[in-house]
């Protein structure tokens, strides 16, 4: 099998500019196809400048950047940003433009037909949970937080190779800033995307990316996966940079979904009576089941409240499922999991192989458990006999 290829490179890449302030020194890194990349560092450290020079919106005083295979500097910067989805804070959609016009600007610069762009723009504003007939809105029609939903979208219009995004969420409020963390997420594992992200939150850095840049006066200090960061920091700069609390929770934060999940989850096909899965529920005294296919892949869920209002517990239950409920990879850190449960109030959170074959469960009392323990220790049966008295 051929080894991947780098899709972006810095080949020994500094950056001056003309007040002589040298924004990166001797810079190289390797983004690899799949990668979530975040910058993170001082301000003036240089990580928008290394993003910047991705898409050509600034040139390096000397080195390579290379794209794809190909020197950035060879390439027509317009033509190079039509493969490149960018994302900013403070969004840039064209206002006189409707949401499906603002969704549809590159395809409609590579001269895909209508009937495509259409149905592009329907396909991606329901992965944002908008309604499609938002798209015939004006951006001033749609809050802050749906543009920025619209900004991320416009990203992926045209199935861009690279998604670029500058502190996409800095001024969002925290319930919306947390979705949109959900679905960048999402887009990488399930979708497979190559995202590079500048933040300054490294809970941020440490929820989304699979590789941390720490950036310090135009060099890079770390880069690692978050999980070797909080294990290994490089130097005291890196512990300053992560903090004391993150620190100690960095022995529970790194426990797998797999470390900490209910095996043998109860579970159901699609091919069964309403009947036949409320009968399951009673007998295992919970109120809702695991749907999947024969190859036990996950394809939905089944709450009690679908059979109470159907009443006819001869219907199929594929036919009144749920869609599939957000679920987790068995490798996935606890810390990109537990605020997602917790700020979402879900009930559960389904893992699944890479094949999306369910492995397991994370429920709310298991994740309370493991908390508990890590902050008191695992409980001692003596105690517990103590307490009435």
């Amino acid at each position: 099998m051929a080894q991947a290829k780098p899709i972006v490179e810095f080949d020994h890449v500094g950056k001056t500019y003309p007040n002589g302030k040298q924004a990166l020194v001797d810079f190289n890194l390797k983004v690899m196809p799949g990668d979530f990349v975040c910058f993170i560092g001082t301000s003036g450290g240089g990580k928008t400048t290394a993003m910047r020079m991705i898409n050509r919106m600034l040139d390096p005083t000397s080195g390579e950047v290379k794209f794809d295979g190909k020197k950035v500097a060879d390439l027509d910067p317009i033509e190079l940003r039509r493969h490149i989805g960018y994302v900013i804070q403070n969004i840039g959609l064209i206002p006189h433009m409707t949401l499906e016009d603002n969704i549809c600007l590159v395809p409609k610069l590579l001269k895909w037909p209508k009937e495509k762009r259409e149905a592009r723009a329907r396909e991606l504003i329901k992965l944002v949970e908008m309604p499609e007939d938002f798209l015939s809105r004006y951006p001033h029609e749609i809050s802050g937080g749906q543009q920025q939903r619209i900004g991320v979208i416009r990203a992926l219009a045209a199935d861009q190779k690279v998604m670029l995004m500058d502190e996409p969420f800095g001024a969002l409020d925290p319930l919306t800033r947390e979705k949109l963390q959900d679905l960048v997420h999402y887009l990488q594992h399930d979708l497979g995307k190559t995202i590079i992200m500048v933040t300054h939150d490294m809970d941020e850095a440490l929820r989304l990316a699979t590789r941390i840049v720490i950036f310090d006066d135009g060099r890079i200090i770390q880069s690692a996966s978050p999980a070797e960061i909080l294990k290994h920091p490089a130097n005291d700069f890196v512990e300053e940079l992560i903090g004391p609390d993150r620190m100690n929770e960095a022995k529970v934060m790194l426990a797998t979904a797999s470390s900490i999940m209910l095996n043998n989850p109860v579970s159901t096909t699609g091919d069964v009576t309403l009947g036949e899965a409320l009968v399951k529920m009673n007998n295992h005294h919970i109120d809702s089941l695991i749907v999947v296919d024969d190859e036990h892949r996950l394809i939905g869920e089944l709450d009690i409240g679908q059979v109470m209002a159907h009443r006819n517990l001869k219907l199929k239950v594929k036919n009144y499922m749920l869609a599939s409920p957000r679920s987790v990879f068995e490798d996935d850190l606890l810390s990109s999991i537990y605020q997602t449960i917790i700020n979402r109030h879900l009930k559960y959170m389904p893992v699944v192989d890479h094949d999306h074959r369910v492995v397991g469960i994370i429920t709310r009392s298991s994740l309370a458990t493991l908390l508990c323990e890590h902050v008191w220790g695992k409980a001692d049966p003596e105690d517990n006999a103590d307490e009435g008295k």
